[in-house]
């Protein structure tokens, strides 16, 4: 890349609208008022909740957070509706699928100037995966599916311990 900074990794800054002092925070840090976007279609949270919303999603199991025929009524209405609006599926997600058995395909990403994310289930498995920075580098193809993330995900041989609990959540299975 030569001797010059490496521009992958810089951050812009912005005058942040949310004190009266306007300090600079990194861009997606406060220069902009999130709350009149919440319909524009993002999904945001911790790493750690959305892993426990990505194993409610693909458990075939009632979980504390919801029955097992809510979760398939919530995917089944995603696939409907982007099989109408071709754009997003709802319910927090921009691509839905149903797979055999009861199972389904979900997909979030979001591509913005400081980070890239992405979520992410097929069937029985699933991941997230949160980058501080943007994927610059050129042929790279990240969205909307990460195929080498999935078939690290479905090749591993994961236990079967819960650690939710561990993060303050109930156990996933009751």
């Amino acid at each position: 890349m030569g001797s010059g900074p490496d521009l992958r990794l810089d951050i812009p800054v912005m005058r942040s609208v949310m004190s009266n002092d306007r300090p600079l925070v990194p861009r997606g840090y406060g220069e902009e008022q999130y709350e009149d976007k919440e319909g524009s279609g993002g999904l945001s949270a911790a790493t750690t909740d959305l892993a426990r919303l990505l194993a409610v999603w693909i458990s075939p199991n009632d979980t504390p957070a919801l029955k097992r025929a809510t979760v398939e009524t919530m995917l089944n209405n995603a696939v409907v509706t982007l099989k109408s609006f071709k754009m997003r599926a709802g319910y927090g997600l921009d691509g839905a699928a149903p797979r055999a058995n009861g199972l389904y395909y979900g997909q979030k990403g979001g591509d913005l100037v400081t980070s890239q994310n992405v979520l992410q289930f097929n069937g029985e498995w699933g991941f997230i995966a949160n980058w501080a920075g943007r994927i610059v580098e050129p042929n790279t193809h990240w969205y909307p599916n990460f195929p080498e993330l999935m078939n690290i995900a479905t090749k591993v041989d994961w236990d079967a311990t819960d650690l939710f609990p561990n993060f303050g959540m109930p156990a996933l299975q009751t």
